[in-house]
């Protein structure tokens, strides 16, 4: 039986990834933000403020080592994309981001730093979630003009997975990170409103690629999924 961690545990998306990864009989671990989520999570879920290293890393020792883990935090609460979508470069100062970079990038350090060591079995899995926002494929609408910071976090999260395929523990250990970039997803983070793209991907289907990414080993593959277009899929030999 696979065992496999969620940070982001209680999202929209994570929804669709714990009822698949049941499905083929695998053992599941939410990783969540509040002890409202866990409780409705149940005991498998841990409380995870993956800006705590200490935290990560009582959540792995509790329940590792893990064959995989799924990193999907990023800001997707529901008719969230108002915010999203209202923070214009020229209006902030480095200081003054939204907490992208917090979410995108030292949170998924802070995780792989720990499960990479310590949380996974040896050739074991990190899929992360990503947005295809900076793909020269997707042609991003007029009414997303205003993400830029949320730009920056995912060009910065994309060279971060780079940078841990070449590190030394990491393939001693044959740890697999496979990068999958989506474009639009259906799910409540649009709420009503009027400038949320007519076409989305579904969730169900997303859940299931992220699933079988499992199945790969002894290779890294980047996937991208924009709607209205086949997945484009580059893989990387682990060296």
């Amino acid at each position: 039986m696979k065992r496999i961690a969620i940070c982001g545990g209680a999202g929209h998306l994570a929804c669709y990834v714990r009822a698949r990864l049941h499905e083929i009989g695998a053992e599941v671990f939410p990783f969540v933000r509040t002890e409202c989520q866990k409780s409705a999570l149940g005991d498998q879920a841990h409380v995870v403020d993956v800006g705590r290293p200490d935290m990560i890393e009582e959540a792995f020792k509790t329940r590792g080592p893990l064959d995989g883990l799924v990193y999907a935090v990023g800001r997707c609460r529901p008719d969230a994309f108002k915010e999203a979508n209202s923070m214009s470069l020229n209006e902030l100062f480095g200081t003054h981001f939204p907490p992208d970079m917090d979410r995108l990038v030292y949170g998924l350090q802070n995780v792989c730093k720990v499960a990479v060591n310590i949380g996974l079995r040896p050739g074991g899995v990190i899929v992360v979630v990503g947005s295809a926002i900076n793909s020269p494929n997707y042609d991003r609408p007029s009414s997303q003009a205003s993400v830029g910071p949320y730009a920056v976090a995912q060009a910065a999260q994309a060279q971060l997975i780079k940078e841990w395929r070449e590190n030394p523990v990491a393939r001693m250990r044959k740890i697999v990170l496979h990068y999958l970039t989506l474009g639009p997803v259906e799910g409540p983070f649009w709420g009503n409103s009027p400038q949320k793209p007519t076409e989305m991907l579904e969730p169900e289907k997303v859940a299931k690629g992220i699933v079988g990414l499992f199945k790969i080993t002894g290779r890294h593959f980047d996937v991208e999924h924009i709607p209205g277009t086949n997945p484009q899929i580059a893989e990387t030999p682990i060296r």
